[in-house]
């Protein structure tokens, strides 16, 4: 495994053994490698060696990592699952039992991605459909059928960093109320001018 610099200058390399297939990295400190051997390694960035194995025996696609908990998820194509891991940090000489949680899919998982506030997921099967999965839930909540042989999954900011306007043709919406305030404070508001203005023509006129 190669370490690039922002140039794009190698920096360093670690010897995986397997071969590396996906890399997860969620803090710059644990990088999570799945390789071509069929397991899962832990290794520390900061010293460049290997903490451990944490799982083995099966054929794992691309990962993900759910920011709040920092927990990674492994599609595990061999055993139609995914594995979520406990995150593990070299030096702390505490090794968590691995899988911590694994939640069955209906199909061989290729990819996984988890949205960044950590309530979602949503798995690409091999057989052409997307599981949502309700993470507090450890459960599948829907089934999304896509078509294809889907190998990679990403997720964009959840909720939307930009929530989508209401219809102004819409009675109730929001907009629509606004927008009826605004043309009444304006009307009165002119009213007013123009009444301030006539008395004071009215009171120049008598004087």
């Amino acid at each position: 495994m190669s370490i690039l610099d922002e140039q794009g200058h190698l920096q360093d390399t670690i010897v995986v053994p397997g071969g590396p297939r996906f890399l997860s990295l969620p803090g710059g400190l644990t990088a999570y490698v799945a390789t071509r051997q069929g397991s899962v390694l832990a290794i520390d960035m900061l010293a460049r060696r290997i903490i451990a194995p944490l799982i083995s025996g099966g054929a794992f696609g691309s990962m993900d990592y759910n920011a709040i908990t920092g927990e990674i998820y492994v599609p595990d194509q061999r055993r139609d699952q995914v594995d979520v891991l406990t995150p593990v940090l070299g030096g702390s000489g505490v090794m968590p039992r691995e899988p911590a949680q694994v939640i069955h899919v209906h199909g061989s998982p290729q990819a996984v991605a988890i949205t960044n506030d950590g309530q979602l997921g949503f798995v690409a099967l091999s057989g052409g459909q997307v599981e949502m999965l309700d993470i507090p839930g450890r459960s599948i909540a829907r089934t999304i059928s896509v078509g294809g042989t889907p190998r990679f999954i990403i997720t964009g900011a959840y909720p939307p960093a930009i929530v989508p306007t209401p219809h102004l043709s819409s009675p109730s919406s929001p907009n629509t109320i606004l927008l009826g305030l605004s043309v009444v404070l304006l009307i009165a508001l002119l009213c007013g001018a123009f009444w301030l203005f006539w008395r004071h023509r009215k009171t120049r006129f008598f004087l």
